[in-house]
């Protein structure tokens, strides 16, 4: 009886979610390509029905043809002109989703998606915690991916780039915040010079997924089932990044943001995770930009599922493990002290003696 129950909860949850209008939020550079992506896709007959909310810095939208070839593929286009969506416009950013809604629901349409296109400075992280805090964005969308659109040719220098203490590197701390990378403007590269930047880009951000592409190329279509709909934000998805990562030491040490991954061998204490997170969250409130992954906790048949954005937690028990249990996890972040978040995930063990933990900082396991 308590098995027929839980499942019929879990359909029952997997039901609103799905309800949901799912939404991708775009980032990346200046002049990395994002308004190049977001015209084909408006243009290109994908039979999404699509709505879109720009931003830009100053009064006249970008290209106000795009609004116009945008009526035949989308439900409707909001564009903010008076500011970043994620400093002053935050607002009317929430009043802009109510809108696309009303529009949509007004015509007995419905929406496949959202593409929120955001300027080149823009965080996305602002953007993110909406949908963790405002009931309207909670119960009428979810968050599906926020997708870094990476120029292929410029971006290791833009990744280097040197800026004052109090500055953050925008362009890496976008490609921090990303589930998905779009690596444009290849036609201009050497496959050696595209092979450096994805192996630069996945030892940043392990678990985003890195998708070559030149948008210059007409005849070949933008992948749009790729790039809207792909849950990667969502709390049912496995945590999944590549294994060698953790075999790696000798990578980005020389970026102040860098990715923590690993895998831990034995049961976990529940409290002692809630205390982890606690001492995580206060200790790094802005500079832990990621935190993603599944933990075998004690006294939970399940695996808990965890996903973070800065301080916005979420986590639930979500499916059985295929397979032997083990927790693993990404962390992403500014200026993190790596050997002390290993020391700290250690403690969380039930029993630390028999506990293993693996991970890509060889020296915190000296």
């Amino acid at each position: 009886r308590f098995h027929l129950k839980k499942v019929e909860n879990d359909e029952r949850r997997s039901q609103r979610e799905n309800a949901k209008v799912p939404v991708t939020v775009i980032t990346g550079f200046l002049g990395s390509g994002k308004t190049t992506l977001l015209n084909r896709i408006l243009q290109e007959q994908h039979g999404k029905r699509l709505a879109v909310i720009e931003n830009e810095f100053g009064e006249v939208g970008i290209d106000s043809t795009l609004v116009e070839q945008a009526e035949r593929t989308t439900e409707t286009v909001v564009e903010m002109n008076n500011g970043c969506i994620c400093c002053t416009l935050r607002g009317d950013f929430i009043e802009g989703m109510q809108k696309v809604l009303k529009d949509v629901r007004a015509r007995g349409s419905h929406l496949d998606g959202v593409l929120i296109e955001t300027t080149g400075l823009a965080d996305p992280s602002p953007i993110a915690s909406t949908f963790f805090l405002d009931p309207f964005m909670q119960e009428n969308y979810r968050l599906d991916s926020i997708l870094g659109v990476c120029d292929a040719k410029h971006l290791m220098s833009q990744l280097s780039e040197v800026r004052a203490k109090s500055c953050v590197n925008e362009a890496s701390e976008q490609v921090a915040f990303s589930d998905r990378l779009l690596l444009t403007k290849t036609d201009l590269c050497t496959e050696m010079e595209i092979r450096g930047v994805v192996e630069h880009l996945r030892h940043l951000n392990p678990f985003a997924k890195v998708l070559p592409m030149n948008l210059k190329d007409l005849e070949q279509p933008i992948p749009v089932d790729q790039l809207c709909d792909v849950r990667a934000f969502s709390l049912d998805k496995a945590l999944e990044f590549d294994a060698t990562f953790l075999e790696d030491d000798d990578h980005m040490h020389d970026s102040a943001i860098q990715a923590l991954g690993v895998k831990l061998h034995g049961a976990l204490s529940q409290e002692k995770l809630n205390h982890f997170f606690g001492e995580v969250l206060k200790r790094y409130p802005k500079e832990m930009y990621r935190m993603k992954g599944i933990l075998d906790v004690k006294g939970i048949d399940e695996r808990y599922v965890f996903h973070a954005v800065n301080c916005h937690f979420g986590g639930t028990p979500q499916g059985h493990f295929e397979e032997a249990r083990e927790s693993k996890a990404v962390f992403i972040g500014k200026g993190i002290d790596h050997v002390w978040l290993i020391e700290r995930l250690r403690d969380c063990f039930t029993d630390p003696k028999s506990g293993v933990l693996e991970s890509n900082v060889k020296t915190a396991h000296a």
